[in-house]
């Protein structure tokens, strides 16, 4: 049979606006406006900004599929932050350019060159020099097979990613950093999921950085780490280990984290439902940073 068919092209231009709250950062407000569709070849432009009592974030962003010869797709961005640690405020300015390829449908790779001024103030521990240029290269691998990026109840997603800082490529900062993390999901009854993570990091310093600067704390002298503050390994909080307050585990200068050069992090996971959409969770975590 002859079929016809009318089609209509969704409209290019998008708004998002977002509200929440979090007893960590308080209130949260999203916003973001993109085209899809620039010049009618499916480029992306959109331009995002969030904001809490923590952090503050604006970014401008270019995303182009389908280049040197339709294998990879190009993401560049510029951004500025301004973000609030227990022991530091970081004000930051920075540019990245990312180019990935999908080899299938789970696995990708993507490479990435970034480049950011970040300002420190109100630091609790007298760091060494308050701007510092960062400049990087980063290479990284994805291999996710779970069944929903949000609520996922099967499959497991494998990440890693290398990064080196150095002088040859500009930066003030030399050390490599790096990070890998392991989900795995699986639903053992109806509407229950058992949930892990495994997640670990290391930032070796080397050069220039490979030993910070004594500091003078009430807990005593700590040999400071070469790794910049704002590059270090946090952890405490939802989000990593619970019962810990934000960003507080590892050792301490005036009462307030330092931050570490090595990551380690482990959480189990049972969740099960109570009613409708209202759910529980019983969990377990571990780790700390060294």
């Amino acid at each position: 049979r002859d079929l016809r068919v009318a089609v209509r092209e969704m409209a290019p231009v998008t708004q998002v606006l977002g509200l929440g709250y979090d007893s960590d950062e308080r209130l949260r407000a999203q916003y973001e406006i993109s085209n899809r569709n620039i010049f009618g070849g499916g480029r992306y432009v959109g331009f995002q900004a969030r904001a809490s009592d923590v952090q503050r974030r604006g970014t401008l962003s270019y995303r182009e599929k389908g280049i040197l010869g339709g294998q990879y797709d190009l993401l560049g961005s510029a951004f500025a932050e301004d973000e609030e640690r227990p022991s530091f405020s970081a004000q930051t300015i920075g540019s990245s350019f990312q180019v990935s390829r999908r080899f299938t449908g789970a696995t990708r790779t993507l490479y990435r060159y970034s480049l950011k001024d970040v300002d420190l103030s109100d630091t609790s521990a007298d760091f060494e020099g308050s701007t510092v240029r960062l400049s990087s290269v980063a290479a990284s691998a994805i291999h996710d097979t779970r069944d929903a990026p949000f609520d996922p109840s099967r499959g497991h997603s494998v990440s890693g990613e290398v990064q080196y800082y150095g002088n040859a490529i500009g930066s003030e900062a030399d050390f490599v950093k790096m990070y890998a993390q392991f989900y795995r999901f699986k639903t053992i009854l109806p509407k229950t999921v058992w949930a892990q993570a495994l997640r670990a990091g290391a930032a070796v310093p080397f050069g220039q950085s490979k030993a910070g600067s004594p500091l003078t704390c009430t807990e005593g002298p700590i040999q400071d780490s070469g790794v910049p503050p704002s590059e270090r390994f946090f952890a405490g909080g939802d989000t990593t280990v619970r019962g810990f307050e934000r960003f507080r585990l590892g050792d301490t200068c005036n009462g307030d984290p330092l931050g570490g050069e090595g990551l380690f992090i482990l959480n189990e996971e049972l969740r099960f439902p109570i009613h409708s959409v209202i759910g529980g969770v019983l969990f377990y975590d571990a780790g700390n940073v060294y």
